[in-house]
């Protein structure tokens, strides 16, 4: 038997991809999915919780992986996964060539964006807290309002 990533993260995950879907849909901007996949090298295959691969990137797509570093690679923390995505995850997507890597925690309620710099390690780009606005690349022109990611989470 496996352990489930908890109702919370779950919640946190899918309110994160409606809003991103609409855009890459709308805007025909390519494929943004949840656990799916990914073989960065022969020896390292993740499974996030949520990646975008733009068109213009679209020869890593497989039948049944992605083959190849994503554009964005995101991760929602659960209380079994903080030193992993934290730590562990965001090494390796560096290491890999990730362009971009979102890690929310829906406990604390912040959400922050790293982009890859010329030296491999990742910079903080964009970072929102509780209820603030939220804004990242590879999604300038999206701005997600953080209330309603986890709005109801005291309740859950």
């Amino acid at each position: 038997m496996f352990r489930s990533t908890g109702l919370t993260h779950q919640r946190t995950l899918g309110r994160l991809l409606m809003p991103l879907y609409a855009q890459v849909r709308d805007q025909d901007r390519g494929l943004l999915i949840g656990g799916c996949g990914v073989v960065l090298s022969a020896e390292t295959l993740v499974v996030p919780d949520m990646l975008f691969v733009s068109r213009e990137r679209q020869h890593i797509l497989d039948d049944n992986y992605i083959e190849g570093a994503p554009d964005l690679l995101a991760e929602i923390v659960s209380s079994s996964s903080v030193r992993i995505d934290l730590v562990l995850k965001r090494a390796i997507y560096a290491k890999h060539g990730v362009r971009y890597y979102w890690i929310a925690h829906p406990v604390q309620q912040w959400i922050r964006a790293y982009e890859l710099g010329a030296d491999g390690s990742y910079e903080l780009v964009a970072e929102a807290h509780k209820d603030e606005a939220f804004s990242a690349p590879p999604f300038p022109d999206l701005t997600i309002q953080l209330a309603e990611l986890w709005d109801d989470f005291a309740d859950a």
